[in-house]
């Protein structure tokens, strides 16, 4: 189903354009893997978010890392319970009883530090609105008038893993004015990031997210709105990409290795349609130190080389780099804390290493160019920092199938690929030099017909193919 042409129509004609299309993709910090609270959902407190802004503007701001996103759980006991008088959800107050039900407070001090606000939401009304059946901010309707029902008059869940959000009547002005006093409440907060979820797959609502672009281009800011999680088709990325900032193409991503080598398959599906102010998301980078909801469950680092691998890949097709580790410095953390707290050496140097950033920042038309069990090979091309004959290219060695996760595997498995200029859109017989990015940018060789690349086991090379002299 694709959304109405008024509502699409709508969107496009005339627009302010405050949906943020950039020319380049996103860097940030997100705040599902973190955790590190003690409430049911292991949201960080007030004290927490400000400890990890601090962290993000002294050790990855410099970088582009601009973005601070709280995530999914800053209500209570999984539904919005806490609301205002218009059925808005706010923050939940025994969590954060510092905001006074208001992320102003949040968005204000991120600001101060030179950084973005993010916040995660989902399309719908909350059902508690519907039982208190409260009005709608500006208009004389109500809850229940907005509120979509099945033929038995019965209300529909806007999500099918959260039973706490019912779908709104698109088509009915309640319902769009409901929206648009969202809106109203995001400007009053300073948002500057909205995350849709549960939009993809089974919960896809394509009018919802129409109008939901509609009204955030006809507000007094820009917004980046992301939507998430993935599982999107080629249909569904073709309807929202002149809608939404960036879309998540895959599922929640944790650390382990199976979840993180099917992306590569992914995004070679979905590649072509990033560009326009679009990028496909392939979610957060699992480095660091994380904790998940609860006191129990641990999310450790993959082994080097595959952190390594996943950095490369996820600049390599421009998906938004959003870090979702502890953001601190282990002499920045307090004494005796109870949670995993500091960031390592290796992931400082994976999330600030200068030749990926600018390759990301620069590369445009990623496209995988060779696919076996064992490797993934990809190429892309400048956008202008290097001659337009230029190309990127990317090698990964997945020869090892399943490695553990902390362990060396299969140390007998380097990956010897080679490279010819005429599959890569290079003309054989002209001199072209070989620049190792991931290295210093150290010059490898100059060559004229083919190159070969080599990869350590479960890691990868990125290299730069161009007729300057760096």
């Amino acid at each position: 189903m694709k959304p109405s042409l008024t509502l699409l129509g709508a969107m496009l004609v005339g627009s302010t354009a405050k949906v943020l299309k950039p020319e380049k993709p996103l860097q940030g910090w997100n705040q599902f893997d973190f955790g590190n609270g003690t409430n049911t959902y292991g949201m960080p407190e007030f004290a927490a978010l400000l400890a990890q802004a601090d962290g993000v503007k002294k050790n990855l701001l410099p970088y582009g890392y601009n973005y601070m996103c709280v995530d999914g759980g800053w209500y209570s006991n999984g539904s919005f319970s806490d609301m205002d008088s218009w059925g808005r959800p706010i923050p939940e107050e025994s969590m954060y009883p510092e905001l006074q039900g208001s992320w102003k407070t949040i968005g204000d001090e991120f600001h101060n530090r030179g950084l973005k606000f993010g916040l995660w939401m989902t399309l719908g009304i909350p059902t508690t609105a519907y039982v208190k059946n409260t009005p709608v901010f500006a208009s004389s309707y109500h809850a229940k008038d907005i509120v979509l029902t099945d033929g038995g008059g019965h209300p529909i869940l806007a999500c099918d893993w959260n039973p706490t959000v019912y779908r709104i009547n698109t088509s009915h002005p309640g319902g769009q004015a409901y929206y648009k006093s969202m809106v109203i409440l995001f400007e009053e907060w300073g948002l500057d990031y909205i995350t849709l979820d549960c939009v993809f797959g089974a919960n896809y609502q394509p009018d919802d997210i129409a109008l939901y672009s509609k009204v955030l281009n006809e507000s007094s800011r820009e917004f980046v709105l992301s939507l998430s999680p993935g599982q999107a088709n080629s249909e569904e990325l073709a309807t929202v990409k002149p809608l939404a900032t960036t879309a998540r193409i895959n599922v929640d991503f944790y650390a382990n290795w199976h979840e993180a080598k099917r992306h590569w398959d992914i995004a070679a599906l979905y590649s072509n349609y990033s560009g326009d102010g679009f990028f496909m998301n392939l979610d957060k980078l699992p480095f660091g130190k994380m904790r998940g909801q609860n006191e129990v469950e641990k999310r450790w680092p993959f082994w080097p080389p595959i952190q390594k691998a996943i950095m490369v890949f996820w600049a390599f097709v421009q998906s938004p780099l959003m870090f979702g580790g502890d953001a601190r410095l282990p002499e920045d953390c307090p004494p005796n804390d109870p949670f995993p707290c500091g960031i390592d050496d290796y992931t400082v140097e994976l999330l600030t290493h200068q030749g990926v950033i600018d390759m990301h920042q620069d590369i445009k038309n990623p496209m995988q160019w060779y696919r076996d069990n064992a490797t993934s090979v990809w190429v892309g091309e400048s956008s202008g920092r290097h001659p337009t004959k230029s190309r990127y290219v990317s090698v990964y060695n997945q020869l090892c199938g399943v490695p553990p996760m902390n362990d060396p595997p299969c140390l007998n498995t380097t990956l010897f690929s080679e490279i010819r200029f005429a599959t890569i859109g290079l003309k054989a017989g002209t001199p072209y030099h070989i620049y190792d990015l991931y290295n210093n940018t150290n010059f490898l060789m100059t060559a004229t017909d083919t190159f070969t690349v080599t990869v350590a086991p479960m890691s990868a090379e990125v290299v730069l193919v161009t007729t300057e002299k760096l």
